[in-house]
């Protein structure tokens, strides 16, 4: 059975081997630097990209449009814990 860990920062997987008197760990391994905040990063990075593909406005240049496409992002993640859709909209993204 495999187990995963995926926390905001660190990603955690361990590979077990149940039997009817014992448990043993086949594998474990951990990545200190893969969490669902790079997910959010990667997510963040595409949408940015196709909002300006479709309105000619980059906002990853304003820092106020980042932190409601990456607060978005992270929604979307967890709504995606539980479904298999969702969503990711921001109201007013630019020129407010």
């Amino acid at each position: 059975m495999a187990f995963v860990d995926l926390g905001c920062s660190k990603t955690t997987i361990t590979i077990a081997r149940f039997t009817p008197d014992k448990v043993k760990i086949v594998a474990h391994h951990s990545d200190r630097n893969l969490g669902g905040r790079d997910f959010d990063y990667a997510m963040m990075e595409k949408f940015a990209a196709e909002f300006d593909k479709k309105h000619g406005n980059d906002p990853m240049e304003n820092v106020r449009c980042k932190l409601r496409i990456l607060e978005a992002c992270e929604k979307a993640r967890k709504v995606l814990t539980a479904d298999s859709e969702g969503n990711v909209g921001v109201d007013y993204l630019l020129d407010e």
